[in-house]
């Protein structure tokens, strides 16, 4: 580990919780979607949706379920039928208002920030891939607070909605894999001492770190967005790198990038070109979101004027396409 600290955990949170209310709907607006699971409206609720002209669950909040009048049971029923909704503290979001739900959000991302920047000051942080995985359960444990149940912490569904994550019946194996990649990357990046080269080595780990987390494997019932950008941020903290050289993006030019079609281990040619291009975009972040280009003013006061593009070519050959 680096001997001599230059990262700020203040600068690191307001920049996180400025992308998160870009990046996350859950954030920025309290919205909570259980559509990526089997929509099957129970029989208890059949009636009172179709009043209402409703073919799915609707977001889980207050505003949207408060003129449905569903009874406890309702309710349960309801939850059941949806595998995504049942790893959910559903009867708690249904009470909740979208401001209450995304303040929510925004505490337990702060709480987990604050997590992976104390995590990142350990000279000997992971030994094996048990500490890989425990470090996951802690980020998704930390961020789901009063909005998973616990014991749905990773994901138990098939996306009928979002085909290429990768199978239940496969995650284990993959989880596996992660952690082990995980492991060797990470120690890799911790023992390089150039600067700049450990800034470029970082970046292509987090955006592999998102393909796997959030894009592909999609490891967790809810949230891995976020536990993939948590992640992210751990890597540039644990690299010594400021919050400074990271992007900041706005509402007005983020895009959401090319997502993956391929499941992961079905394709390897087709996987191994859609890797590479979310390396690729997830460079043109470091860009096109750098900080000055966006905010010449400094005005969000975080930092004095420093060059922010830190992109390189990528070659066909380069070693941080070795990523599976």
């Amino acid at each position: 580990m680096h001997s001599s600290r230059t990262i700020d955990l203040e600068s690191y949170l307001k920049i996180s919780l400025h992308n998160l209310t870009v990046t996350s709907r859950t954030a920025a607006r309290g919205i909570i979607d259980t559509s990526s699971a089997n929509q099957c409206i129970p029989e208890s609720c059949k009636l009172v949706f179709s009043s209402h002209e409703l073919g799915s669950i609707p977001y889980l909040c207050k505003e949207e379920f408060e003129t449905l009048h569903l009874n406890q049971d309702q309710l349960l029923d309801l939850q059941m039928s949806n595998r995504k909704a049942m790893a959910l503290n559903f009867s708690r979001l249904v009470l909740l208002s979208k401001t209450e739900i995304g303040q929510l959000v925004v505490n337990n991302f702060k709480n987990c920030m604050r997590y992976a920047y104390n995590l990142s000051l350990n000279s000997a942080i992971f030994n094996n891939e048990s500490d890989i995985k425990n470090f996951l359960i802690d980020l998704s444990s930390i961020l789901g607070k009063d909005i998973i149940n616990t014991d749905y912490l990773f994901r138990r569904h098939d996306s009928d909605k979002f085909h290429v994550y990768t199978r239940v019946v496969d995650l284990n194996d993959a989880l596996d894999n992660f952690c082990t990649e995980f492991l060797y990357h990470f120690n890799k990046l911790i023992q390089v001492a150039n600067t700049t080269d450990n800034l470029n080595k970082a970046i292509d780990f987090a955006a592999w770190v998102e393909y796997r987390v959030n894009f592909t494997d999609h490891f967790f019932s809810d949230g891995c967005a976020k536990i993939s950008a948590v992640i992210g941020y751990f890597i540039f903290m644990a690299a010594n790198i400021p919050a400074e050289k990271l992007p900041l993006f706005t509402k007005e030019a983020y895009r959401m990038p090319d997502l993956p079609i391929t499941r992961r281990g079905s394709n390897a040619d087709r996987e191994a070109a859609e890797l590479k291009k979310c390396l690729i975009q997830y460079r043109k972040e470091f860009n096109d979101h750098a900080y000055n280009k966006i905010y010449q003013s400094n005005q969000l006061g975080l930092f004095a004027g420093k060059d922010g593009n830190h992109t390189n070519t990528l070659q066909a050959q380069d070693e941080t396409l070795k990523y599976t």
